[in-house]
């Protein structure tokens, strides 16, 4: 599992596996974006808008199509690149 986040847009992106093929996109209930492979079906990867916002509201983040993830760990790192960065300011 890799992730990236984009800061301005607050928008996280998690990547489980490479498609084989094309992907295809769908936005679950809560809005979120499922990236799923269009030969396989497999989820490729979620993305996750207004992570922090969310996060820092203490709403627990969940994505019923790939099972309940632990976010946080992605947070506190997220966190801690900020804190890394105000330091060699």
């Amino acid at each position: 599992m890799t992730f990236n986040y984009d800061d301005d847009a607050d928008v996280l992106y998690v990547t489980f596996a490479r498609p084989e093929g094309r992907v295809l996109y769908t936005q679950t209930a809560r809005g979120d974006v499922l990236r799923y492979c269009d030969q396989t079906g497999q989820i490729v990867g979620v993305t996750i808008l207004f992570f922090m916002e969310r996060s820092a509201k203490g709403e627990r983040i969940e994505v019923p199509e790939v099972g309940i993830a632990n976010f946080s760990p992605i947070m506190e790192s997220i966190l801690a690149g900020r804190s890394d960065q105000c330091k060699e300011n």
